[in-house]
């Protein structure tokens, strides 16, 4: 699941260990909730947050510090579980964003069938925000956006 396409200019995610606790983090998340499982744009959250949830621990073999709460609750050791738990606060807020259904069938019962595919919540999320949101706030940005064809899910994902 994880793989070196996360921020690929950092060193630090190319560390296997690095990979493994992410990849297990995603797959945990995945099976605790199926009807979502693993969708694009989940590992650049966790990714991130893992990242800082490391960079504020504190290896507690290696310290003169003695505040046994501050050791508690940043031992380097409890990393990918500190990272699950606050990921799970997360996803709780977004989960709805990365849900997705099968195309909606419209049409009479015995007639023909048209098909309407689905647009996942978090693609709509990103076209409210640059159609809605970004032309009004930045209309020369949006404009050239649209002329270069970005699509708000490149950068809002």
């Amino acid at each position: 699941m994880f793989s070196g396409r996360s921020f690929p200019d950092l060193v630090y995610f190319r560390d296997k260990r690095v990979q493994k606790e992410l990849t297990n983090i995603l797959h945990v998340h995945s099976a605790t909730y199926p009807d979502i499982g693993y969708r694009q744009g989940m590992h650049e959250l966790l990714a991130a947050l893992y990242m800082t949830v490391d960079y504020d621990s504190i290896d507690c073999k290696d310290t003169e510090l003695e505040d046994q709460d501050v050791l508690d609750m940043s031992d380097r050791d409890w990393v990918a579980a500190d990272t699950w738990s606050l990921f799970e606060v997360i996803m709780s807020a977004v989960n709805s964003w990365y849900e997705w259904r099968d195309t909606n069938a419209i049409g009479p019962r015995n007639g023909p069938v048209e098909t309407k595919p689905s647009v996942a919540p978090i693609v709509s999320v990103c076209n409210r925000i640059q159609s809605q949101y970004l032309s009004k706030v930045d209309p020369v940005l949006w404009e050239k956006m649209n002329e270069a064809g970005i699509e708000p899910q490149i950068y809002g994902m």
